[in-house]
């Protein structure tokens, strides 16, 4: 209850925009993408997402949990897309010959933030464990998608503002993605920091 994070539309957002752009950078092309069955079935969520930013309407309960599964796949995915990247080599010890130290703290903070978000998934796995019930394996079920209704900030983005968001961000992504003005983990770091800070001061206020 106090690690799992806050979220909301625009953090729904921005990280299905960060998904794309970096399984894009990752396989080298769209094309590439695209033709992957498995990113290919999370163009359901990306539009149930863009749908929701955009209607100003309170979502339902389900919804809420639907945003919020697909918030912690985006989070797993990330560590997907940094295998190849700094994160595990740091791990390792094995740090290449001219990364900056910028990209080390934000691979070892995407990593760790993976991490911590990755283990939620395996509570939907609705198999009791050792000397548990069905019954009570299901209550606790329960019990987590309450809690995941109850992290989903009903804070809702203006609908003008979800499309400034789409385009401000996809433009940027787009010639980064084309001219490398910072790494894949950089901008993915980052992102994942101004967004989560950003969450954190719509909160206490």
């Amino acid at each position: 209850k106090k690690v799992l994070p806050v979220i909301q539309e625009r953090t729904i957002l921005i990280f299905t925009i960060l998904f794309w752009y970096g399984w894009i950078a990752h396989l080298g092309s769209v094309s590439a993408v695209f033709s992957n069955q498995y990113l290919v079935v999370a163009i359901i969520p990306t539009l149930i997402s863009i749908f929701v930013a955009l209607l100003p309407y309170v979502l339902l309960k389900f919804v809420r949990i639907i945003q919020y599964i697909w918030y912690l796949i985006i989070t797993l995915s990330f560590s997907v897309i940094l295998l190849d990247g700094y994160f595990w080599e740091t791990l390792k010890l094995n740090i290449p010959d001219g990364i900056s130290n910028l990209d080390l703290f934000l691979s070892g903070y995407i990593g760790l933030f993976v991490i911590t978000n990755i283990f939620y998934l395996f509570y939907f796995v609705p198999i009791p464990a050792r000397h548990q019930s069905f019954k009570a394996r299901i209550k606790l079920l329960t019990e987590y998608f309450n809690l995941l209704i109850k992290k989903y900030n009903n804070n809702q983005l203006n609908p003008i503002s979800a499309i400034l968001y789409i385009v401000i961000f996809s433009i940027i992504l787009y010639l980064n993605y084309k001219y490398t003005f910072l790494s894949t983990t950089v901008v993915i770091g980052a992102s994942t920091v101004l967004v989560t800070a950003m969450d954190k001061i719509i909160k206490e206020k």
